[in-house]
């Protein structure tokens, strides 16, 4: 818990709202499949729509106005290393307009349970190629934190609330970036094979760059089911 608090307020000293920022406003549903092949594999498969509701300069805002921007079809293989540790593979493709692009990724991740949470670090990178497109390559950091809200562990049929919150380093052409993501998620536990979340999906990137930065707000929709 606290080195979630520390990271989170730490990502506070890079903001600077100013007028001429930019800023996008859109809804970001997606469906995970997760299927168990042993007690050491598992598969995730995952597809994910982004769609924008209005995108401009804060000084000058824009009417509503709805763009679907693409959808993302992944699936990830995770091995299950020692008690609490995964490392995952996997290969994402991002249809645009006819325009695809190819990701590889690359994970590990570290859960460490407690009486009444859960706190997991995941340290990733991945690689983006695109026709005609300069490859991105991009190293990831996230915490992410779950509580149970009624008694100490998430039952069927009870809500929980859960916390991620990444730092994101790209590097494309060469021009580098920062991204810092904080995302609030309320979950509700349908029943052993269901859980939905819905929670804003805050983004601030194009911090290491000499423009404007861009504030991103999404509407998130997860709907998980285990098979």
């Amino acid at each position: 818990m606290r080195e979630t608090i520390f990271l989170i307020c730490l990502s506070l000293f890079f903001v600077r709202v100013a007028a001429q920022d930019t800023y996008r406003v859109g809804y970001l549903p997606s469906l995970n499949i997760n299927k168990k092949l042993s007690d050491q594999w598992r598969l995730n498969y995952k597809v994910e729509g982004r769609a924008l509701f209005s995108q401009g300069r804060l000084e000058d805002p824009s009417p509503y106005q709805f763009e679907y921007v693409h959808t993302d079809l992944s699936v990830i293989g995770a091995h299950k290393v020692g008690l609490n540790n995964k490392v995952a593979v996997g290969y994402l493709l991002r249809a645009r307009n006819g325009d695809n692009r190819h990701r590889f990724i690359q994970q590990f991740t570290i859960v460490k349970r407690y009486t009444a949470w859960r706190l997991a670090r995941r340290i990733a990178s991945d690689q983006t190629f695109g026709a005609g497109e300069d490859a991105i390559i991009r190293l990831r950091y996230r915490l992410s934190s779950d509580f149970a809200l009624n008694g100490q562990t998430v039952d069927p049929h009870e809500f929980y609330l859960k916390v991620n919150h990444e730092y994101l380093v790209a590097f494309e052409g060469g021009d580098e970036d920062l991204e810092i993501r904080l995302i609030p998620y309320l979950g509700y536990l349908v029943n052993d094979h269901n859980k939905i979340e819905l929670g804003l999906d805050y983004r601030l990137n194009r911090l290491l760059l000499e423009i404007p930065q861009r504030h991103t707000l999404w509407l998130a929709l997860n709907w998980f089911v285990s098979i």
